[in-house]
């Protein structure tokens, strides 16, 4: 087991990629924290993970709230007494170019995807450092590495800015030994890509904590189901938290193939075969 007794925070983990990486990270031996807005949810993918002999907890979060983030790594803590690895699954999507994107609606998006992500990792990092180190992964998007999609601007501009705040944090910390890296999925199928415009619109809080896909149109149609599947990302997050991996700094990894996060799975398993050759940080395509 790989990641046999250290201790993982899921955030989104009540469904999607969240959840796929949660039940994998539990299966290979983590004692996992499931981390989601919709507390039902999260007490659900929990409860799975304990019927199949694994150890997990579940917290109700808003990212968007340093209490509330402060409030997850606290129970952490008593719960499992530290905390090894952070995965930054939470986010939501919207719609819109710059000319029909209110305020209210750019603003929820960078609450979630970015000061979320910033929110959950501050919080974390003093107790990876005290720990002797750690990982941290955050959910970015193949939008936020490379490939601008138009009718995102705010998704967008908000996944760019996870990006490169990886690469900072990852410059900043790694010293004291800790890891911070972001996955970049193409396009998923998850809650969001069935979802349609606004996070300004009523059904915003119901995308909150979940991981964040594209929308289902001609190009996930296109792939075949395992390649847009959520479970696709579980594998590169675990490569990038394991013990194997020690010296992974800053990266934004994306699959080479076009297809989606599921063809990360085959990338992964000859990063697990073959000696990793990476300078820090950059981007890899």
């Amino acid at each position: 087991m790989r990641l046999k007794d250290k201790v993982a925070i899921i955030t989104g983990g009540g469904s999607g990629i969240g959840r796929a990486t949660a039940e994998l990270f539990a299966s290979e031996g983590a004692r996992v924290v499931v981390a989601d807005f919709n507390s039902t949810a999260a007490k659900e993918v929990a409860q799975a993970i304990q019927n199949a002999g694994c150890q997990a907890v579940s917290v109700s979060v808003d990212v968007s709230e340093p209490a509330q983030a402060q409030r997850m790594v606290d129970v952490t803590l008593e719960t499992y007494g530290g905390i090894d690895i952070l995965f930054n699954g939470a986010g939501i999507l919207a719609r819109g170019t710059a000319l029909d994107s209110d305020e209210t609606t750019w603003n929820r998006v960078m609450a979630v995807n970015l000061n979320g992500t910033f929110w959950c990792c501050k919080a974390v990092l003093p107790h990876l450092i005290k720990r002797g180190g750690g990982s941290i992964i955050n959910v970015s998007s193949s939008t936020g590495a490379h490939d601008a999609k138009g009718n995102t601007v705010a998704y967008v501009t908000s996944k760019g800015g996870v990006t490169l705040m990886t690469k900072a944090m990852a410059i900043d910390h790694a010293k004291a030994k800790v890891r911070v890296n972001a996955i970049c999925p193409g396009p998923t199928d998850t809650i969001n890509s069935h979802f349609g415009a606004s996070a300004g619109r009523a059904d915003a809080r119901r995308r909150d904590e979940v991981d964040v896909g594209h929308r289902r149109g001609a190009a996930t149609k296109q792939m075949p189901a395992r390649r847009r599947a959520p479970s696709g990302c579980g594998p590169q997050a675990r490569w990038l938290c394991c013990s194997l991996l020690t010296y992974g700094l800053g990266i934004a990894r994306r699959s080479r193939l076009a297809s989606g996060p599921g063809g990360l799975q085959q990338n992964v398993k000859l990063f697990l075969r073959e000696p990793l050759r990476l300078q820090s940080p950059e981007v890899q395509t």
